[in-house]
């Protein structure tokens, strides 16, 4: 999976789908254009255990749906997808349940 602009959307599907098909791959691609993504990030994360459950049990409390998770290749962001409706009440909660103010 990954994230592109929604402007790009349609560039993009065009250019997936004619790939898939030059290469005789029959798969379907699924998008949502109202998503958005929010990453939890910092150094002091690497080696604290339980920052992820924080981060997902915060979205939990507040009734927000994860649509995706990722991590990457450090243990210093954590990325999600959540309906892009939710995207501020997501936010302020992670800052409130980490004191990083408003």
């Amino acid at each position: 999976s990954f994230v592109i602009n929604r402007g790009d959307l349609g560039q993009t599907l065009q250019i997936l789908r004619s790939e898939f098909e030059d290469r005789h791959i029959d798969w379907k691609i699924d998008y949502d254009e109202k998503a958005s993504v929010i990453a939890s990030v910092g150094a002091g994360m690497k080696g604290t255990p339980g920052v992820a459950a924080r981060v997902f049990s915060t979205m939990g409390r507040n009734k927000i749906n994860i649509l995706m998770i990722s991590q990457g290749s450090s243990e210093l962001n954590i990325s999600f997808a959540i309906g892009e409706e939710d995207a501020e009440d997501a936010v302020r909660a992670l800052h409130e349940e980490f004191d990083l103010g408003s």
